[in-house]
């Protein structure tokens, strides 16, 4: 089994995620302890579980609908050439830092 990087899931769909959680994890008999396979295999478990703990993703909420997401980019890109672009530069960064340091349920 190969290890996946912790960026790996992040790329991935909810549905993805738990399909392969639940593959790996009725796998999980099958290797001898203090194996390689079956340290790779809590690897990802631990990877897949902190992706399936984050907020929800931009690519989630939009139901992986491009144009809503380009649309929104282009909203940001409109507002930081207006006259509000401190303001929303300021709300950005605070909300961004606030989901940075929320602890992973």
């Amino acid at each position: 089994m190969r290890v996946l990087s912790p960026s790996e899931p992040l790329r991935l769909s909810r549905a993805e995620l738990m399909v392969i959680l639940r593959r790996i994890a009725s796998e999980l008999t099958a290797p001898p302890e203090c194996s390689v396979e079956l340290r790779n295999a809590h690897v990802n478990l631990r990877n897949i579980r902190a992706a399936l703990a984050r907020p929800d993703c931009i690519v989630d909420l939009t139901g992986d609908d491009r144009a809503t997401i380009q649309g929104a980019l282009l909203w940001m890109a409109d507002k930081l050439k207006s006259d509000q672009r401190e303001q929303a530069r300021a709300l950005w960064a605070a909300k961004g830092k606030r989901s940075r340091d929320r602890p992973l349920r």
